[in-house]
């Protein structure tokens, strides 16, 4: 390959003293600033880096705020199959100094964003119950999902029990802190009043400084006809 200097003359281009396979095997190990910053000059670096920011990197950032959370769903949503590589997502807190209408279009983006994580396993949900209320798309997009086995909910309170009351993915372990401690005794019984399946273990609450923790984990038998479900249960719902 050759390039032209000032002068017209055609000069031999340095190469690479490594491979592409040493090269991209490197990835892992480049900041992701610096990452983003080389995949916008080579395009086949641009195309093996962003499978490892999707995976790695981007779904530990949408904590870091609204204008993060909108880059992370329009890099996604560029190419189609970005978000069926995501696995985990991680979703912080909303800003508190964006109009209502901001924070409601980003939140219709990722929304579409889950539409599509079709191998979505792990969801960790900061300020639930703030963020189904400010995005009220976010419910039955996440319960669309069939793959969720991982599900942590901070901030819970009636809006989350009631943006996931048809949850269907097959989940094996919930995580849940609730918006006020005083609600949380007794507050989650057994994942459905009705299970599909009798083989359901829940363990007792545990304190955790001024917050309820209550972990369930459940015994899942793969059948066409008994979907797995898990139903959160609050104090103020009504029983389903």
């Amino acid at each position: 390959m050759y390039t032209l200097d000032r002068n017209r003359q055609v000069l031999p281009q340095p190469r690479s003293a490594f491979s592409w396979d040493i090269l991209l095997a490197l990835v892992p190990f480049v900041p992701a600033n610096s990452l983003r910053a080389y995949m916008n000059t080579c395009r086949t670096l641009h195309s093996a880096a962003a499978p490892y920011l999707v995976l790695h990197q981007l779904h530990n950032g949408t904590q870091r705020g609204l204008r993060h959370l909108a880059a992370f769903c329009r890099f996604v949503l560029k190419e189609n199959h970005r978000a069926r590589l995501i696995q985990e997502l991680r979703i912080g807190s909303p800003d508190d100094h964006y109009l209502p209408d901001v924070v409601s279009r980003v939140y219709d983006q990722l929304a579409h964003v889950l539409e599509r994580t079709t191998n979505l396993k792990s969801l960790f949900i900061d300020d639930a119950d703030r963020i189904f209320v400010d995005g009220p798309r976010l419910g039955p997009a996440i319960c669309s999902l069939k793959h969720i086995t991982r599900l942590e909910l901070n901030g819970v309170g009636e809006c989350t029990q009631k943006a996931l009351s048809s949850l269907s993915s097959p989940v094996t372990s919930v995580d849940i802190s609730y918006a006020d401690p005083d609600e949380a005794p007794g507050a989650l019984d057994d994942p459905d009043p009705d299970p599909p399946h009798p083989q359901i273990q829940s363990h007792p609450p545990e304190f955790l400084g001024h917050r309820m923790r209550q972990q369930l984990h459940r015994v899942l038998f793969a059948s066409a006809h008994v979907p797995a479900r898990c139903t959160l249960k609050l104090p103020s719902a009504n029983p389903t």
